[in-house]
């Protein structure tokens, strides 16, 4: 039996899935584009705060230590 031939057929039919599979839910297709939109408002608004941006996350990552090293 030729196992060559069988690897070849299984790679083709996952390189080329049912249009089902690529057809995704309305639901996440929306939430794939609110996700988009709130990325671009969170690159938006670090472009013009760098400062307010690299200043949170220090604080945030002060926080978050504290609260880790009690534990």
């Amino acid at each position: 039996m030729d196992n060559h031939l069988h690897t070849e057929a299984s790679e083709g039919a996952a390189l080329h899935p049912p249009e089902e599979i690529l057809q995704l839910p309305p639901q996440i297709e929306e939430a794939r584009r609110a996700m988009s939109a709130l990325n671009d408002r969170a690159l938006t608004f670090a472009r013009a705060r760098p400062l307010t941006c690299i200043a949170g996350a220090l604080a945030l990552g002060f926080i978050v230590g504290k609260i880790a090293a009690r534990y």
